[in-house]
């Protein structure tokens, strides 16, 4: 029986492909921050509160095994406080295709933070195993503090006090 050399040169080409593909690790996750409303795409607080900034971490379907979630690194600009103990409450790890969503850290703003942006990001450790401490998801965030409530009521109170005692002034000038 003759083999047909085209078809040995097929197969050889495949199994050649198919043995230089490396092995697909279970060390991918996506990490999306939940923003809405008219802050949205920042994380918005008012001074004096602590904004609670929920997430959902998911695992590919095409992971080919589980991945895990380890440790995670964080930072935030001054003078804002960073608590990242919510991440705990996370699965230790996450199954192809699995998700999870809830509060994954919080943020402190005291009541001398300058109305602005302050900047930050959130890291996610993880891999194959319960031992590997690989950057599996990366999020940066920006935080949009604005006065207190209260702090323009009293501003606009103010205001219209000024006007009130200008437009006194004008009236017993005349």
């Amino acid at each position: 029986m003759r083999r047909n050399p085209f078809l040995t040169m097929a197969l050889a080409i495949t199994a050649g492909f198919l043995l230089s593909v490396p092995a697909a690790f279970a060390d991918t996750v996506s990490l999306t921050l939940a923003t809405s409303g008219i802050c949205s795409p920042y994380v918005c607080g008012t001074t004096g509160s602590t904004v609670s900034v929920t997430a959902t971490v998911a695992a590919p379907s095409t992971n080919a095994a589980d991945v895990y979630l380890n440790s995670d690194d964080f930072t935030v600009d001054s003078p804002l406080s960073f608590d990242d103990s919510p991440f705990y409450n996370f699965p230790l790890y996450l199954t192809p295709g699995q998700s999870y969503t809830d509060v994954l850290f919080n943020i402190t703003i005291p009541e001398s933070a300058i109305p602005g942006y302050y900047s930050g990001y959130f890291d996610i450790l993880g891999g194959p195993d319960g031992g590997t401490l690989d950057l599996l998801a990366a999020v940066p965030f920006t935080v949009d503090v604005t006065p207190e409530p209260s702090s323009f009521l009293l501003f606009g109170s103010g205001i219209v006090g000024i006007l009130t005692a200008v437009k006194r002034r004008m009236m017993i000038a005349k």
